[in-house]
This record gives structure tokens, sequence and C-alpha cells, in this order.
């Protein structure tokens, strides 16, 4: 019974002191060069259709069987709820934020901005977020509690699982679609005790996509027709 309280402290502990991360985008260098379009985009905050559930699973101690070498431990559908992982983010608005940044930095249209009126642009980019998502893995090695005793000598502790999906699309604001497309990142790292404390590291997931988006952007931009201000 003592090694059985002993390896949930251990687990509670590990879950514990991972770092608390601060959401940080940065997007590319901004291009002065004449934009592909005179058009202006609007990138409203964006759309969540995530499942709102976090924590620990059924399956998070089936690693203490002998034999079972690892257990899913956490699932977090929305991590910015858990002050403890992500601090202070506000995800519709800070994705699209990075996204009209990005799109701006670009210069493919004449201006790219986040509005809470996406009735201003030309254009409409809007974004729906189908995964924003963490998952923890606990390894145990197959030794039951035993296992946790090798996190000491460096083995890791786990594995944390972090993936983003996101689909665009590109309207005018009668509704005209001239671009939809769903982009997808995933990331994995080993955790232990002594090493990658962080559960939450999305930005390069989000830089992946954007950059994607953007080289769609570039094909699809000249392509459209639009009258100012219809």
């Amino acid at each position: 019974m003592k090694k059985i309280l002993l390896c949930l402290l251990l687990l509670f502990s590990l879950n514990g002191c991972v770092q608390t991360h601060a959401w940080k985008y940065t997007s590319e260098t901004k291009k002065y060069t004449p934009p592909t379009t005179a058009l202006e985009v609007i990138v409203p905050p964006m759309r969540d259709i995530r499942k709102n559930k976090n924590g620990a699973r059924a399956t998070a101690w089936l690693g203490l069987i002998p034999g079972v070498p690892y257990s899913k431990n956490q699932v977090h559908e929305t991590p910015e709820w858990s002050p403890l992982i992500l601090n202070n983010m506000k995800v519709s608005e800070d994705l699209a934020i990075a996204t009209a940044q990005e799109i701006n930095a670009a210069s493919i249209f004449k201006n790219a901005y986040f509005d809470f009126n996406p009735q201003k642009g030309d254009l409409i980019l809007e974004g729906t977020i189908k995964k924003f998502r963490i998952k923890t893995y606990t390894a145990f090695y197959g030794c039951s509690f035993l296992g946790v005793y090798l996190w000491y000598f460096g083995l890791p502790a786990g594995k944390i699982h972090n993936d983003v999906i996101i689909e665009f699309q590109l309207k005018d604001k009668q509704g005209k679609s001239y671009f939809q497309k769903e982009y997808t990142a995933h990331t994995d790292y080993l955790q232990g005790l002594y090493y990658n404390l962080k559960t939450a590291d999305f930005e390069p997931l989000v830089k992946e996509i954007n950059l994607k988006l953007l080289q769609d952007l570039q094909t699809v931009a000249p392509q459209i027709r639009l009258k100012k201000g219809k």
C-alpha cells in the first residue's frame, strides 16, 4: 500500500512541476514588396469546435499492471483552461492574431489584420479550431510501480503529444468562398524528472500551419477578382 501511495505521489509531483507556458508567437520578418493583390483581408476570432474536456483518464493506472509498459495519463482538449499549462491565453483570438500578423508580414494582400468585425475588409479569412490538444503518457517499463525508480536514473517518465488542426476558409462579404483547406501539425517529446518539463509547445506548430497557409494564399490571391468596395 505504501508503494502504491508513493507511486501516486510521484505521478502528481511530475504533473505539478511542469513549466507553465506563456503564449508568445513571433511572425516572420516583414516583406516590403508590392502586395500580390490590392485587396484587404480581415481575420476575425476563430471558431472553436473542440470538446471542453480536460483531466486524467481511466487508463492512467494501467501501467501499474506488471508487463504494461506505459499508460495514457491525461488529455487536455482545451489546455488553456488549465492555469498550470497555458497562462492567460485566449485561443480563438490569439491564433487569429498570429495568422493575421503572418499574412501581413508576407505582403500577399494590401493589408491583413485581426478584427472582431470581419465586414471591414474586402475578404474574410475564417479559421476553425478543430484541435489544440495535449496528451500525456506515463512510462512504467512493464515494472509496475518499480518502474518509477527508473525515472531517477534519467529514463523518460513519459511522453507529451501536442496537436493542432485548423481549417481556414477565405471568402468575401457576400459569402462566396475562394479557398478552404484543413491544416494539421503535431509534435511529441520525451519528458523526465530533470528535463523537458514543458507540456505545451504550440508556437512551432502554429507557425508550421501558418507558413503552409501562406504558400496556398500566394497561389489563390492573384486569382481573386473582386471589385473594390463590393
